[in-house]
């Protein structure tokens, strides 16, 4: 004679929609936390990228200093146009200090808006020392830069500035 009772016969359908209920939950979750740190990993390499480019700049205007402090050739507000690249580069003779200055501006600003989203950069000067400021969209919604750094929780651009002294 087979005693079994009903409940011990196997699982009820509202059992297992409970149960898959519960996972899909927990897959969502996942889900979310996965998007989240992929979203915080790109802005991490953003800002790594905008560090990497402002001590380059640095770099590029202490290798040219006595142009950098005799004048204001390295000198640039974020809406002015990207200065064309002097053809004495690709001559024997060299450049001048000042052409030099026109290249590397040329050079870092094209850099900056191929690897950081509508990427703009400004220069500033109060005696010897150098500020240098990098916008960029960090959400990608399309905005222009903006003068304001560092920037505040109701924008959506990222920026950073690095002071230096020549």
């Amino acid at each position: 004679m087979n005693h079994t009772s009903k409940h011990a016969q196997g699982f009820t359908l509202i059992e297992v929609l409970v149960s898959l209920l519960i996972f899909g939950v927990g897959v969502i979750g996942v889900t979310a936390l996965t998007t989240q740190s992929q979203k915080i990993t790109h802005q991490a390499y953003q800002s790594m990228l905008a560090t990497w480019h402002l001590h380059d700049m640095m770099e590029l205007i202490r290798a040219n200093a006595s142009e950098a402090r005799g004048s204001n050739s390295y000198i640039r507000a974020l809406d002015d146009d990207v200065p064309a690249s002097p053809s004495c580069i690709s001559t024997s003779n060299g450049c001048s200090p000042t052409l030099m200055a026109q290249y590397d501006l040329n050079q870092w600003l094209s850099t900056v808006a191929q690897e950081l989203p509508t990427g703009s950069g400004a220069i500033s000067k109060a005696a010897d020392t150098y500020t240098l400021t990098l916008h960029w969209d960090g959400n990608r919604i399309g905005s222009g830069a903006t003068s304001n750094c560092p920037n505040t929780a109701d924008t959506d651009l990222t920026c950073q500035q690095l002071t230096f002294d020549l």
